[in-house]
């Protein structure tokens, strides 16, 4: 029964000290299945859906919560067992039995639907923001992570020009005025690049580190990146 826990302990342990490291950092710059996300979502210049409600975000919290009391219930890993999108991609099952199928299925929907299709018509995560269990348990370590990003609010003119690119709905005009981004921020630093007003930027504990430096911001996170992938690569 225990069996599938297995499978993902080293993993496990590298994305917390990753987390404890990064806070939500990880998601944009560490976790290789939401680039598939961010490849598709660059497919299209313009957005084709424009609004989403950004309450949205908090859907993920509600799956982490069903995950978490249903694994424990069964003691198997359900979201694993049935919701992962990117087991479509990643370890597909011969089809041996009726339960397998609708597994499949699933997989299937869920990977085109939030992986594929909505990332493209949105320009948004849409995985990462509404169904990712993980990315929930990781957005409470940016209470405690060293990184965060911060508002200006000084030098905001309120263009929304930064909600208009954040990838997982973490900016809203509350977010604005009250300076910092929401819990879910995943710390990608398209904001920062994106603000006319260079009010946007990186901070460790107050202290600005990182302002409007464009892709040269991102470099910073790609090489934790780097290190992840590699380690999880030679095991």
């Amino acid at each position: 029964i225990l069996e599938g826990f297995a499978s993902i302990a080293s993993m496990l342990v590298i994305w917390i000290g990753v987390s404890l490291a990064l806070g939500k950092g990880f998601c944009s710059w560490g976790c290789f299945y939401g680039g598939l996300e961010d490849g598709f979502s660059r497919i299209l210049k313009k957005p084709v859906i424009r609004k989403v409600n950004p309450t949205w975000r908090y859907l993920s919290y509600a799956v982490l919560l069903g995950v978490v009391l249903t694994s424990i219930a069964t003691l198997s890993p359900t979201y694993c067992t049935w919701l992962c999108p990117f087991k479509t991609v990643t370890e597909y099952q011969k089809i041996t039995s009726d339960l397998v199928f609708i597994q499949t299925l699933i997989f299937l929907l869920l990977f085109l639907g939030l992986v594929v299709i909505m990332p493209v018509l949105t320009k948004k995560r849409t995985q990462c923001s509404f169904l990712c269990p993980f990315g929930a348990m990781q957005s409470f370590t940016n209470q405690i992570s060293a990184f965060e990003v911060r508002i200006q609010k000084d030098k905001c003119i309120h263009c929304r020009t930064c909600i208009g690119v954040c990838p997982t709905f973490s900016l809203t005009q509350d977010d604005l005025d009250r300076g910092k981004a929401n819990l879910t921020c995943t710390k990608c630093a398209k904001c920062i690049s994106a603000c006319p007003r260079k009010a946007i930027s990186f901070e460790v504990k107050g202290i600005e580190v990182l302002s409007h430096q464009g892709g040269r911001v991102r470099l910073y996170f790609l090489y934790p990146a780097f290190i992840l992938l590699l380690t999880m690569g030679s095991g």
